[in-house]
């Protein structure tokens, strides 16, 4: 699963999610919103953004996997197909299938031996064009580091990515709707890498732009914007620099909000909001949200949380 690491990799006791088959309307304009929930055993699902009713990708057999991402036009889903505390055994993969849940096949293995000890990190991106991959791996013992790597979707060319900076991004870079410029934070800066020319710091006129947005940068479907999230609220800012706006503040100091991704029409936002459940345990809940961006301030809960099972990763699919 997806950012912080930490909470994606520190998985916990396996439980079935109950599901029911996503409910079908004509007025439903941005599709469905695909994440993977879980525990030790992570797994793939969809959720009806109106509704919030849910459905297993691959019904009706579950899918396993997590880090989820999403080709351009929603078609082709990557994903890495070892969680939890089974990530770093040298299994790791990045692994593409269709959005139903057939034609799954391994993009790249990492080998035993990759490195030490590392783990896919990350969701990871498929280029616009949908022939490339971009992935990262970290170590999972010892002094941390990250390495970003590119691959052909049909297994070949694995290459290391060199984003000219001298610490590793807090989260894999995004590719922008044209496929030019890619975008990634460093220590909660926002960084934009065009073409082959050297990455550069975004630069915004409006001072004070909240810092840490834990890597997890979307660009809107038109490339003008990128939406972020700081932990305690949800951002977009201009893609050119010139201004960001605040769109929601989590309503308490034990709230967090991550993970935003924009619908495809660009007009609403889905997040994952994470509170404490109240249990004894300190287990989290973990909702999906949504955001009117015509209308920022409070935002409607699509899918509630659950402590027995984590949702993250959300990526909106366009309608079909």
């Amino acid at each position: 699963m997806s950012m912080p690491v930490a909470v994606a990799l520190g998985l916990a006791v396996s439980s079935g999610l109950g599901t029911t088959a996503a409910t079908a309307s004509h007025h439903i304009r941005n599709g469905q919103i695909a994440t993977d929930y879980g525990a030790e055993a992570i797994y793939l699902q969809t959720t009806d953004p109106v509704t919030g009713a849910t459905s297993d990708i691959g019904a009706p057999d579950r899918t396993r996997g997590c880090n989820l991402a999403a080709s351009q036009d929603g078609k082709t889903l990557a994903y890495s197909t070892v969680c939890g505390y089974f990530a770093g055994r040298g299994g790791d993969t990045v692994s593409v299938m269709n959005r139903d849940g057939t034609g799954q096949r391994v993009v790249w293995q990492m080998p035993s031996d990759f490195g030490s000890r590392q783990s896919v990190v990350g969701n990871p991106a498929i280029s616009p064009d949908g022939k490339r991959i971009l992935f990262g791996t970290a170590r999972t013992t010892g002094p941390s580091q990250t390495s970003y790597w590119t691959i052909n979707t049909d297994g070949t060319g694995l290459a290391p990515l060199d984003l000219g900076v001298s610490t590793a991004p807090d989260g894999v870079p995004r590719f922008s709707p044209d496929g030019r410029t890619l975008a990634f934070t460093v220590g909660g800066v926002i960084w934009l890498k065009k073409g082959n020319k050297p990455a550069a710091p975004l630069t915004v006129r409006k001072p004070g732009l909240p810092n840490n947005p834990y890597g997890w940068l979307r660009w809107s479907p038109d490339g003008r914007h990128l939406v972020f999230a700081d932990g305690k609220g949800l951002y977009e800012v201009a893609a050119h620099g010139s201004a960001w706006r605040a769109l929601a503040a989590s309503p308490s100091s034990t709230t967090g909000y991550f993970e935003p991704a924009y619908s495809p029409d660009g007009t609403q936002i889905a997040f994952i909001s994470i509170t404490p459940s109240g249990d004894r345990g300190g287990d989290l809940l973990r909702s999906i949200a949504g955001l009117n961006l015509a209308r920022p301030g409070t935002p409607r809960t699509i899918l509630p949380g659950n402590p027995a099972y984590e949702v993250a990763d959300p990526v909106w699919l366009p309608a079909q």
